[in-house]
């Protein structure tokens, strides 16, 4: 009886890491799309995208795009209530050590960047739309 309940303590041992897992999705967007987000263990991809990081490691998430500015954002780990619910049974040692335990937030991660328009996505305004704006801005407020 007593190597049965060994055998049972070293089965239950780090519940979250056999429920939850080590691992998560992160999913990434980016304000516009297309950026490259790159992470700070050398993983990267195109906004909207998903990457799978460690459960209970911070990652930097750089967003670079031609033309903008770039943005970086931080992923911490945070203890997840299911993870220590599941760890408090027996195996919480190895949950916290493993990473099961926790949460990567913000996921889903998005940035907004600054972007400068370039000089082809200006376009030019004629003299004569220009005056015909002026003409009809001005009509209006002259009937008000």
């Amino acid at each position: 009886m007593k190597k049965l309940g060994i055998l049972m303590i070293v089965m239950l041992a780090g519940c979250a890491t056999t429920l939850r897992g080590t691992s998560e999705q992160l999913q990434i967007y980016s304000t516009p799309g297309g950026a490259t987000a790159s992470l700070s263990d050398g993983q990267s991809c195109t906004t909207p995208c998903d990457i799978k990081i460690s459960r209970g490691k911070a990652y930097n998430v750089t967003f670079n795009k031609d033309g903008c500015e770039s943005a970086t954002q931080l992923i911490s780990p945070k203890i997840a209530g299911s993870g220590v619910a599941e760890s408090l049974v027996v195996g919480g040692i190895i949950d916290f050590a493993d990473g099961a335990v926790y949460d990567s937030e913000p996921n889903p991660v998005s940035a907004t960047l600054n972007c400068k328009l370039a000089a082809a996505d200006v376009k030019p305004v004629s003299a004569t739309a220009a005056a015909s704006t002026t003409r009809s801005s001005a009509a209006a407020s002259d009937a008000k």
